[in-house]
């Protein structure tokens, strides 16, 4: 079984012949697999793909990870000192040795006309995804990400100023986020036209550690629904992250009509099965904390107990991204949990 076919039956629900692992491996961890900077991998999509595949060769036995938010530097202008202009309303700030940050917003009101407009934040995922060697696709479950509407209307605004017009304007705030809604699906299809065989829908700007359950349910669940059912339309599983401990909203969450949910290290894999459901894959929930600083044989006895946790369809991932310096040892000890849960699949 590949890893892809066993991450896919996962998702599912279905018999695999142990259980999956798919690490939250992505661009602040695949480019020290190939010695390289994360910074440059993060502006720079042909490298990034070359950083991805040198993670999967380095982790032959794992099922796949993730393409990320980064950027193109086909579609940036750069300033000084690691500030870029990406030319529809964003100034980044990329270190050499981490991934990008937003620096500075121009669009600052609901009526301007760059709300239903492009972003820089598809080319980068686009173009990574697709410069991925074919027979790393055929063998590993290789997810690109989308972000949400929500999240793309804070990428473009900036959280202050969405949180602002919570209070302010929720009706303009929802009609901005609503336009954003056709620029994920168009994404979902670009994606799809590329090979995906899933996606992820990043929502991290949703986190229950920054806006309300009520505000999830009105800002965020009927955009992020409208992403999922296109995605099952098209007969494409579709996992959804958001950041942090997602309990107060983990209902409207599974609502969505999510196949998977990336469950973070601070939420109980317990309880995310209480409240999902019996039939929702829930991937998760290693502290990526533990798996830079613990032994490997610690981290063999946590896979193990979030695997009986998890009572289910489950992915063994982490609860956030894979950190630098990860040893390679403890990455393996997830495999090598897996391999001994075999029988109880």
């Amino acid at each position: 079984m590949t890893g892809k076919e066993r991450a896919l039956r996962a998702i599912w629900g279905k018999q695999t012949d142990r259980p999956s692992v798919l690490p939250s491996i992505d661009v602040a961890y695949a480019p020290e697999c190939i010695g390289r900077n994360v910074g440059e991998c993060f502006r720079d999509p042909k490298l990034h793909a070359q950083a991805l595949m040198g993670a999967l060769d380095t982790y032959p036995e794992i099922d796949g990870l993730y393409v990320n938010l980064c950027l193109s530097d086909s579609h940036l202008t750069r300033q000084t000192n690691g500030l870029f202009d990406d030319g529809y309303g964003l100034h980044w700030y990329v270190p050499e040795n981490d991934v990008g940050t937003v620096k500075a917003h121009e669009i600052e009101e609901l009526d301007d006309p760059r709300i239903d407009g492009e972003t820089s934040l598809r080319f980068g995922p686009l173009e990574t995804f697709a410069a991925i060697k074919p027979e790393y696709k055929e063998n590993y479950l290789i997810m690109p990400g989308i972000t949400g509407p929500y999240s793309q209307l804070v990428f473009m605004m900036g959280l202050e100023n969405v949180l602002i017009m919570m209070y302010d304007d929720p009706e303009g705030l929802k009609e901005a986020i609503g336009k954003r809604v056709s620029h994920a699906i168009a994404w979902l299809d670009e994606l799809i036209t590329l090979g995906a065989d899933a996606v992820w829908i990043g929502e991290g700007a949703a986190s229950s550690s920054v806006i309300s359950p009520a505000c999830y349910a009105e800002f965020v669940a009927p955009y992020a629904r409208a992403v999922v059912d296109a995605a099952r339309q098209r007969n494409i599983p579709c996992f959804m992250h958001v950041c942090g401990n997602i309990v107060p909203a983990i209902r409207e969450i599974a609502a969505t009509g999510l196949s998977a949910i990336d469950i973070d290290y601070m939420v109980p894999m317990a309880l995310a099965r209480e409240h999902c459901g019996e039939n929702t894959c829930l991937k998760g929930n290693l502290n990526p904390m533990d798996l830079l600083n613990r032994t490997p044989e610690e981290i063999y006895g946590i896979c193990r107990e979030i695997y009986r946790q998890a009572h289910g369809p489950m992915i063994l991932g982490t609860g956030c991204l894979v950190a630098p310096r990860t040893p390679k040892e403890n990455i393996n000890a997830m495999v090598r949990a897996s391999k001994s849960m075999a029988s109880q699949q």
